[in-house]
């Protein structure tokens, strides 16, 4: 009897994913180091709450923090294994928004 739904997953398509979510989200953090740097020099912005530049910087640093994680994860896959990822796994590591956007576990 097989009991949830879990994928197998090559450590190498692991690796890649993790890679290009650690890229995906260092290139946000950036995007958003921009904008705050734009906003406080008094270039043209939104209003995004009461304090823009801070909000700006809390999304950076959230960035920062997920391409790390992801960077981490990527950095320590065991080569030629096969990952069984759970549904749970999919979401956390964000694969399940990859291929499906907008569907989230």
């Amino acid at each position: 009897m097989i009991s949830g739904l879990c994928i197998d997953v090559s450590a190498k398509e692991l690796k890649a994913h993790l890679g290009a979510r650690a890229d995906h989200h260092e290139k946000k953090a950036e995007w958003y180091r921009t904008q705050a740097s734009t906003l406080s020099e008094g270039g043209a912005g939104t209003e995004m709450s009461n304090d823009p530049v801070r909000s700006l910087a809390e999304s950076e640093q959230q960035h920062r923090e997920k391409a790390a994680y992801f960077r981490f994860m990527e950095q320590h896959i065991i080569e030629n294994e096969t990952y069984r990822l759970s549904q749970n796994d999919l979401s956390q590591i964000e694969l399940s928004s990859r291929y499906y956007p907008g569907v989230h576990f």
